[in-house]
């Protein structure tokens, strides 16, 4: 990571640390994310013992691909760090 991209990423929470005050002095909210968490999908084939994914026994509905490139392309608009899933080698597609 090189200094601007630095810069950046600490000019980001600058801005987001002054939105969050005018928030809890005006009630009026300004605030962006800096950062997401998104799961692609989460089935997963491996039955870890820490983790209870594989105990579910419904899951929630899986973004179609038309709906993550939207919100990627949204997001590609804002200062968004975008970070990725912890399960990414594990995926299994549905009926897999």
């Amino acid at each position: 990571m090189n200094v601007i991209e630095l810069a950046r990423i600490g000019a980001d929470h600058v801005r987001n640390a002054v939105a969050e005050e005018i928030y809890l002095r005006t009630g009026r909210d300004v605030t962006v994310p800096i950062s997401i968490y998104g799961e692609v999908i989460e089935r997963c084939n491996y039955k870890c013992r820490y983790c209870d994914y594989w105990r579910r026994p419904n899951y929630r509905d899986e973004m179609s691909i038309d709906e993550w490139k939207k919100a990627l392309l949204d997001l590609r608009t804002s200062s968004v760090a975008i970070t990725s899933s912890s399960r990414a080698a594990n995926l299994t597609s549905k009926g897999a």
